[in-house]
């Protein structure tokens, strides 16, 4: 950014902008709060996890004002864009926050800022921003891209797994989805693995049955309390596990830095399920 330096540009400002970050942070989760949709996502949230929220806000505020838009930051922006899609973050509403911050430091600039230098500032400001929410809404619609893209894979597979010749037997269930879980990660570019587990018959072993795409070691999961297969057939619900998270069985998390998340699926009469990996 040409004007981001120099007596009239964002880092000579840089101390009074980043100064107002807290401020603007709070305005920003006072809009997010006003509206109903948005406000729904963060209804369970405690105090002190809002709090925590607005303080990262304010941080990425003056992440911003000191990044010129440099490489990795177009990088991160471009993942926290993808990050919304997953979200089911409307584009809108993060142009919204874009124009929050505009008429913020529109009040910087009128009460605080010699007239002198306010026209370039304010290009600069407004380049800044403008720059930064395109690279944003371009992470949006690649994962969009990509989620379609997926969507179609998943479509192909299941009609090739699912059509038997005329007066051919229907295979069993097992070889389905065996067939399912071994060509999801060669036509999906987002599943790098895929399988599932089946339990023992004292229904307290769950063993790795079939697995495609990334090797995996032969897998026995004694029922223990957290392990996310087997919250996922008590629950009856899908389980997303990150490999970054903690918590994670060591199984997940030796994947690390080969997938980022793990979802689990319940299926059948309760005595299964199917993991899947995402890129």
């Amino acid at each position: 950014m040409s004007c981001s330096h120099g007596r009239t540009g964002i880092t000579f400002y840089r101390v009074l902008l980043e100064a107002e970050t807290g401020a603007l942070a709070h305005d920003f989760y006072d809009y997010l709060l006003s509206h109903p949709i948005t406000a729904a996502v963060f209804r369970d949230f405690s105090r002190a996890r809002l709090d925590s929220l607005i303080q990262k806000q304010a941080e990425h505020i003056s992440s911003l004002l000191a990044s010129h838009l440099n490489k990795s930051w177009r990088e991160s922006m471009r993942k926290l864009g993808a990050l919304h899609h997953r979200l089911g973050i409307e584009p809108s509403w993060v142009a919204g926050a874009y124009i929050l911050y505009w008429r913020h430091w529109q009040k910087v600039l009128q009460n605080q800022v010699p007239e002198a230098d306010r026209n370039a500032l304010r290009d600069a400001l407004f380049r800044l921003l403008i720059g930064d929410l395109m690279v944003q809404l371009d992470g949006y619609a690649r994962a969009s891209r990509e989620t379609d893209a997926d969507r179609l894979a998943l479509f192909d597979v299941l009609l090739g797994v699912l059509a038997v010749p005329e007066g051919a037997e229907s295979p069993r269930p097992e070889a389905l989805l065996q067939q399912i879980c071994e060509a999801l990660p060669r036509k999906s570019a987002s599943v790098r693995l895929a399988g599932y587990v089946v339990s023992g018959a004292m229904g307290d072993v769950l063993t790795l049955e079939c697995m495609a795409g990334l090797p995996l070691p032969a897998l026995q999961l004694p029922k223990t309390a957290g392990d996310p297969c087997w919250e996922a057939l008590e629950c009856g619900r899908t389980v997303i596990q990150s490999v970054e998270d903690p918590r994670a069985p060591e199984w997940i998390k030796d994947l690390h830095s080969r997938v980022e998340e793990i979802g689990i699926f319940p299926f059948g009469d309760g005595d299964r399920a199917l993991p899947v990996a995402d890129v």
